[in-house]
């Protein structure tokens, strides 16, 4: 995976229709250093790292969030060194996201998201 398979949502048709589409798109988590085409050049004195956080899952199995700020957290790294550029990204693997990735499902009430119970567990449980 490079920096365009990543980064480039351009080519997609409904984010040309609905922009505000993007915000709902999911990310997927890079563990290993991608390195990013940089243009131009950066100043040697330039070094560090911006992580930034924001949702990057909306999606398990076929339920989706119904808010924006229901997504699982995804943190962003971008690490700057000797002129060049690298990115990371991770989950924030809180309890509701292992238990809604473990069960392909939405199983905790969140902002703007209600969860439709298990019929099994509410059937069953008697």
């Amino acid at each position: 995976m490079d920096s365009k398979d990543l980064f480039n949502n351009n080519n997609n048709e409904s984010s040309k229709e609905y922009p505000i589409s993007t915000l709902f798109e999911c990310f997927p988590e890079c563990l290993v250093d991608v390195f990013a085409d940089v243009q131009g050049v950066i100043p040697p004195w330039l070094s560090g790292s911006l992580v930034r956080v924001g949702p990057g899952k909306f999606k398990y199995g076929e339920q989706e969030v119904k808010h924006w700020f229901d997504g699982a957290g995804i943190l962003h790294k971008f690490s700057v060194a000797e002129g060049r550029v690298t990115f990371q990204s991770k989950f924030i693997e809180s309890e509701a996201y292992r238990n809604n990735t473990a069960q392909q499902r939405i199983t905790v009430a969140e902002f703007g998201t209600s969860i439709t119970p298990d019929p099994c567990a509410s059937k069953f449980a008697r």
